[in-house]
């Protein structure tokens, strides 16, 4: 499948950490997975790419046939 559109988002907070991030998940916070879930849907991907300084995510959409 051929990825053609991209949007990408950083902003410059104190980042992104997958620990705290599984203990939100643990006390009912569902942010990412609602993302990740909606990006599947979409047949899209979604990667967070390396920053500095706070986080920078990338969604890749498919090509329309």
């Amino acid at each position: 499948m051929l990825f053609r559109s991209f949007l990408e988002v950083r902003d410059d907070g104190v980042g992104f950490d997958d620990a705290a991030r599984a203990e939100a998940a643990s006390h009912g916070s569902i942010g990412m997975d609602l993302v990740r879930r909606l990006t599947s849907q979409a047949g899209a991907r979604i990667s967070r790419l390396p920053s500095d300084a706070g986080t920078h995510w990338r969604l890749e959409f498919p090509r329309a046939q």
